[in-house]
């Protein structure tokens, strides 16, 4: 993250994430990206973050202080286990 903020200076302005049912959309200052659930490599969940890995090493992440309290976060969860493929794996930890 932080070298990303070093070289695009579109992520210092307000990012938003959209769960849809076709897949993730992210939009920043300068580009729309959208990503279908079945083309994710994997989505992880750590104690701060949703990470949604389009590569085994490149990811858009979302923090979980953006989605709300704790109840916020679990439906996040379960909304986005709900559409992976089975073939995406969800990971916690």
């Amino acid at each position: 993250a932080w070298q990303v903020q070093r070289m695009d200076p579109a992520v210092r302005h307000p990012i938003s994430h959209a769960l849809e049912e076709s897949g993730l959309r992210v939009i920043t200052k300068a580009a729309e990206t959208r990503l279908s659930w079945s083309s994710l490599h994997k989505v992880r969940e750590t104690p701060g973050l949703f990470m949604f890995y389009y590569s085994k090493r490149i990811a858009y992440y979302l923090p979980k202080r953006a989605v709300g309290g704790d109840a916020a976060v679990a439906a996040l969860r379960t909304l986005i286990r709900g559409r992976l493929p089975q073939d995406v794996p969800f990971q916690e930890g």
